[in-house]
């Protein structure tokens, strides 16, 4: 579905990354006229880094910043306008406390319309959390305004916005953890955002009317022990037809690929599905699991996992042996540093779960067992609705992909984090749902799982 923008002015910033093994933990701001602000902030999570954006006016520089008492460095990244007069700054600290209710405290040189805004995330790499060189500043008064990183190596981005107005702010799509300060001191207006690693990432902040503004945005390193994801490919079709291709893509060696499909028909059972692609033997997690099953059309979502053991290129295609469907929804995505082995991978899947939502559902849960590994294994969760209104993902989950399509309304909605989450979960307007979620094993040299069992598409 496409979305316009109405905005006069818009803010773009595109940030290549790579693998996004880095989780979302928790994100708070403040703002006043002030000459020190203080932020109450918790975080939790193993290798952690926190990222403080501080923006304001009037010339000021920052002095100091402390969480909970612990100094933080400066990314020696400040960005201005106005000859020096709005400014914003990144700040960081490795391994914050994990006391509750932290006091983060930001001290300026003077009295400025000020804001703080703060961001833990987890799985981080302690010892390079950041390529200061692939750190993002920009300022500038224009209708359009785009800025470009290549070779990042990051599994998260963290951006940080201060506006010359106090318009209302605009977030594109997918941008995450967003923190809106509203009007400071009836001048200025900051927001922030982060959005998972991926091959390319974009930002957009949007308002009406054309003022400076100051921007930083910080990719943020995954730490090689963590499991780490990257998209693929998603999109949909309406065409009325039995098998559905996706876009080329390179399975690369060792990663586990997960399929995710959401699809309609009228009446009837979808008969036996399949995927294939160059190289790959893909597999059902379990069967399909149907939804909105008292109307027409009936909707379902599937599961399918493979592992190659050398990079394959081409595209996938889902195949319903004849059954024809109203339309199809994906999203493809590996994961690397996965336990290897078994059949195509299948020491990496641990468990699985379903569940289904009648009409009038607002929300939905897959509920899985206590993790292998509540510390380092994975979580994926595929959430299909009769619905192409917005969705949201679960608390401490980042969302991946949200695609829908109309004629018939549909949406596919895919989501992950890394540690223990026996409660995979979306939210959405009233409507008819369906969810599948499975834990995925951190790569642990010697160990040996099976998934709980695996099922043919017998539907």
């Amino acid at each position: 579905m496409k979305k316009f923008l109405l905005a006069l002015v818009f803010y773009h910033l595109l940030v290549v990354t790579s693998w996004s093994a880095v989780a979302f933990d928790a994100a708070h701001e403040g703002h006043g006229t002030v000459s020190s602000k203080t932020v109450v902030h918790t975080a939790a999570g193993s290798n952690r880094v926190a990222v403080i954006f501080a923006s304001g006016n009037n010339s000021r520089t920052v002095s100091s910043v402390t969480y909970d008492g612990v100094s933080c460095t400066t990314l020696n990244k400040r960005t201005t306008a106005q000859s020096g007069a709005d400014w914003t700054e990144a700040w960081y600290i490795l391994q914050p406390n994990t006391t509750a209710s932290a006091n983060v405290v930001v001290t300026i040189s003077g009295t400025a319309d000020m804001s703080v805004e703060v961001y833990t995330f987890n799985g981080v790499d302690q010892s390079s959390p950041f390529t200061t060189g692939n750190i993002v500043t920009q300022t500038q008064i224009s209708n359009t305004n785009n800025v470009s990183v290549v070779n990042a190596p990051s599994g998260m981005v963290v951006s940080g916005m201060h506006q010359g107005g106090i318009e209302a702010i605009t977030f594109g799509g997918s941008q995450l953890g967003q923190l809106d300060t509203g009007s400071i001191g009836g001048a200025r207006r900051d927001a922030s955002s982060y959005k998972a690693g991926a091959e390319s990432v974009s930002f957009t902040y949007s308002w009406t009317t054309s003022t400076y503004t100051t921007h930083i945005a910080v990719p943020i390193n995954a730490d090689s022990a963590h499991i780490g994801m990257t998209p693929l490919t998603s999109n949909s079709s309406t065409s009325n037809a039995t098998s559905y291709p996706t876009s080329s893509v390179t399975i690369h060696a060792n990663h586990l690929a997960i399929a995710a499909f959401q699809f309609a028909r009228d009446g009837g059972t979808a008969g036996t599905s399949s995927v294939t692609s160059t190289g790959a033997t893909w597999h059902p997690v379990t069967g399909a699991l149907n939804y909105h099953t008292s109307g027409s059309p009936t909707r379902s979502v599937k599961l399918f996992y493979t592992m190659v053991s050398s990079d394959q290129t081409g595209p996938l295609t889902i195949d319903f042996q004849g059954n024809t469907q109203d339309g199809c929804a994906w999203s493809v995505v590996e994961f690397d540093g996965v336990q290897t082995g078994g059949t195509d991978g299948s020491n990496a899947v641990v468990q699985f779960a379903s569940n289904a939502g009648g009409s009038g559902s607002t929300q939905i849960t897959c509920t899985l067992n206590t993790f292998q590994d509540a510390t380092n294994n994975a979580v994926f969760g595929l959430f299909g609705r009769s619905s192409n209104s917005g969705i949201t993902p679960g608390s401490g989950f980042t969302e991946i992909n949200d695609t829908v399509y109309i004629t018939p309304s549909n949406g596919l909605e895919t989501e992950w984090r890394i540690g223990q989450d026996t409660t995979v979960d979306a939210t959405f307007g009233a409507t008819d749902c369906g969810c599948q979620a499975i834990e995925i094993k951190m790569n642990v040299p010697g160990s040996n799982t099976k998934i709980l069992s695996l099922q043919d598409d017998e539907e």
